[in-house]
């Protein structure tokens, strides 16, 4: 049977936009509009979606019911074998999205082996879908140019370009194909379909083929077909240069190794930061010794020495990392590829210092070997640039480039001897020339600083006869009290207040004249009085799921000895919404419902994991919505809000929470349920979150997976941010007090008389990360007081 650990919201509805959905139907067209005709092409501007649909009767014989349907996104490359590029290049291929997901599964293959062939058909589809492209009565004419088809069958004769017209609510409404094994190689098509027929119709426009799922190790053989917008030839052959650019996919593949091959794949770019592979917003790409084993075999023995979760690696054991791009529209035979960085800091220790290399790698579309040059890091001194180039002898299907690393995998815990932070890392940035002025990096950057500690901002920098200036919030800034460095590198910010809060930002200028602007965060907070802040969104989403022999009815217990049962497995879920939590950023207002996708879009509705044959929920989650924060490691901690209302079914517990945790092997988590009409005060000693590596803190709603057509998901939990008002009467009044967070203002209002409803305010300030107060002198015999949080 089928179980699944990612869900996507939109599989029971494949290509509807929710987003569209609710404003489809004031899309119409104006009184008098002529009908027009659209053209549209293979644009990488657009947004793309995957999808496939799985039917189990037979190869080749697409009739519902269908057994599987997955939307796999939206974004510009998918596992059932479908991409595009920046030149508008659109590449497919059998799916290996059943093989990387079901590889067992014996209603799709001929047998549980992992290895056989398929019995199924795959519908695959690479599409872009509006609703506002067209209006009733146009015409819609879909054109491009069939470069290559080297599809085997039957996938050949089943691959059509297409334009579909559905209504609002996706009823269908008609269509129209061209078949790609009509054409020849280098001849263009042109789909026309009309008129449309509605107002907000979703009109898409894409490729579909289909046939049996493909095996990962054997795909290469089946061919591919690549459409483009406006190529009319094959290119001379030329020179490519590549550099570091962020907005390329950059992926990640693990090979583990015990002495003997352990485990092997690819990560794509989620795995890639487990593997410690990261590129930045300006380009900087970080490399560092493995996590992933330590997270996903934290006490394997095979990998540790021991299980204690502090051991290091076995000898023999090792990891290696590669995080690179892998193109197959860069180069074709005979182009030369050119590669070119510069190294801006290599703190790594043996053996990964000796081992980190940039390179690039020629595959041809089987993944047959055609070579690869390489520079070892290691040679290059801090600031030194390298330059790598090959002629591609393959057919340029893959060719990659990036970096490669290998050592033993490190550990989380800074307990541990072989903790991460103990290894070093390199950063590579792009060749830049020496004389132009450029910010690579500001760091840290967001700065999360506590209230009263200091912070020291550290720019990498490129030029020579480079002068300094940094400003906050537009203000330059001048050596002082707390400020030292205004016209220097690095800054340093000492006692930090919360009127430190704010942006703060460097300008560079060389002798020439050149300058370079860059822009960095500093968020103040007290680890005494913490608020859901909407400083820190946006927000992280997390599902963990409990089923199985290990199903519980009602949250497990935790604190310092560890949630009890462990979850069965748990997701992160991007973005957050779809756990039905969202903030209001205007007013703080935190909206909390019962999560339903995961029900809804188990693709398979028989599926065990989170649904029983009755069709009732199978499993019990804990959706989490929440702010991580490491830097409170080792202080107390209180985190505070106000429960609004709660009209959340019985089945449900709504609770705020914080945990901490070394490794995630072990999460000690602190609650308290949220209670429509009353505060929640919730403190964590310092003795509970030292010694740890993590802290995280928000809201959870607790309860069985379900789905939204059943009315128990329909209830709201909401939560607004909270201070306590204190009086203090002095010898001139009274003296109010109340705890405040940066980034939020607040104001004491009084009345005499309760049943006027009349109040009026005696002062407002901006809060400050500390105690404030407002003192009243009290004229009246009588008054009543108020605090509003804004």
């Amino acid at each position: 049977m089928l179980s699944r650990s990612i869900l996507n919201p939109l599989a029971c509805s494949p290509r509807r936009s929710v987003a569209r959905l609710l404003t489809a139907a004031v899309l119409l067209a104006p009184l008098g509009v002529r009908a027009a005709t659209i053209n549209v092409n293979a644009d990488s501007s657009q947004v793309w979606n995957g999808y496939l649909t799985v039917y189990t009767n037979g190869l080749n014989h697409p009739t519902p019911p269908a057994y599987l349907s997955q939307w796999l996104g939206a974004g510009t490359s998918f596992p059932n074998q479908s991409s595009i590029d920046d030149a508008g290049h659109v590449a497919c291929a059998p799916d290996i999205w059943c093989d990387q997901n079901y590889p067992a599964d014996t209603w799709i293959w001929a047998d549980a082996s992992g290895t056989s062939t398929g019995i199924c058909d795959v519908v695959s589809d690479f599409y872009v879908d509006s609703a506002t492209i067209a209006n009733p009565g146009d015409t819609v004419v879909f054109t491009g140019m069939l470069l290559t088809n080297t599809l085997a069958a039957p996938y050949k004769t089943n691959a059509t370009v297409f334009i579909k017209d559905f209504a609002p609510d996706y009823t269908w409404r008609g269509g129209a194909t061209v078949n790609l094994s009509t054409l020849t190689n280098g001849q263009a098509f042109g789909v026309t379909y009309g008129p449309i027929a509605g107002a907000g119709d979703h009109v898409q426009w894409g490729v579909e083929w289909s046939g049996p799922p493909a095996r990962q190790t054997t795909v290469a053989s089946l061919g591919s077909v690549i459409l483009s917008t406006n190529e009319t030839m094959p290119p001379a052959e030329k020179t490519v240069n590549v550099s570091l650019d962020h907005h390329q996919y950059w992926a990640a593949y693990q090979t583990a190794s015990v002495g003997t091959p352990f485990s092997a794949g690819y990560l794509g770019a989620a795995g890639a930061p487990d593997l410690q592979g990261t590129i930045s917003d300006s380009d900087v790409v970080q490399c560092a010794p493995d996590l992933r084993m330590d997270k996903l075999y934290h006490t394997d023995t095979t990998i540790w020495s021991d299980a204690t979760g502090l051991s290091d690696a076995n000898p023999g054991v090792t990891v290696d990392s590669t995080y690179y791009v892998d193109t197959g529209t860069l180069a074709a035979t005979g182009d030369t590829v050119v590669f070119s960085g510069r190294l801006l800091t290599n703190t790594l220790v043996e053996p990964y210092a000796s081992s980190i290399v940039a390179f690039i790698k020629d595959f041809d579309t089987g993944f047959g070997w055609h070579g690869m040059v390489t520079v070892n890091l290691n040679t290059l001194t801090n600031g030194e640039d390298f330059s790598i180039s090959k002629v591609i002898s393959g057919d340029g299907s893959h060719v990659q480039y990036g970096f490669e690393w290998v050592g033993p995998p490190a550990r989380t815990n800074a307990a541990a001897a072989s903790y991460v932070g103990n290894l070093g890392q390199v950063l590579v940035t792009n060749q830049l020339v020496t004389t132009a002025v450029g910010i690579v990096a500001i760091n840290p950057n967001p700065a999360q600083v506590k209230v009263g500690a200091d912070v020291t901002l550290t720019a990498i920098t490129t030029g020579a006869g480079l002068t300094y200036q940094w400003s906050k919030d537009g203000v330059q800034l001048t050596n002082g009290p707390g400020v030292a460095g205004a016209t220097t590198n690095p800054l340093v910010l000492s006692g930090v207040q919360g009127a430190a809060q704010g942006t703060y930002t460097l300008v560079v200028t060389n002798s020439g004249g050149q300058s370079a602007t860059k822009d960095a965060q500093l968020f103040v907070y007290n680890p005494g009085w913490l608020y859901f802040d909407r400083a820190d969104a946006p927000f992280n989403g997390y599902i963990n799921v409990w089923n199985g022999t290990n199903l519980i009815s009602s949250p497990p217990p935790s604190g310092s000895a560890g949630t009890r049962p462990k979850a069965s497995f748990g997701f992160g879920v991007t973005p957050p919404t779809l756990l039905r939590a969202s903030m209001d950023l205007s007013n703080d207002v935190i909206t909390l419902q019962p999560n339903t996708y995961v029900y809804d879009n188990a693709t398979n509705a028989m599926d065990p994991t989170y649904i029983n044959s009755d069709g009732s929920p199978a499993a019990y989650l804990e959706q989490d919505y929440f702010i991580q924060n490491n830097a409170l490691v080792g202080d107390t901690l209180v985190f505070a809000g106000y429960c609004s209302s709660n009209s959340l079914d019985p089945k449900y517990t709504a609770t705020a929470w914080i945990k901490v945790s070394k490794d995630w092997s072990v999460e000690c988590r602190y609650d308290t349920n949220l209670e429509a009409g009353r505060p929640f005060v919730l403190t964590v000693p310092a003795t509970a979150t030292a010694n740890q590596a993590f802290v995280q803190y928000g809201f959870a709603i607790w309860g069985p997976c379900n789905s939204a057509t059943n009315p128990i998901t329909q209830g709201v939990c909401e939560v607004r941010v909270y201070s306590p008002i204190a009086l203090n009467r002095s010898a001139n009044g009274v003296d109010l007090s109340f705890p405040t967070v940066v980034n939020h203002h607040y104001t004491v209002q009084y009345t005499t008389n309760l049943v006027s409803h009349s109040w009026n305010d005696l002062g407002t300030l901006a809060g400050t990360a500390t105690t404030n107060t407002i003192s009243d002198p009290l004229s009246d015999n009588t008054r009543f007081y108020r605090l509003l949080t804004w």
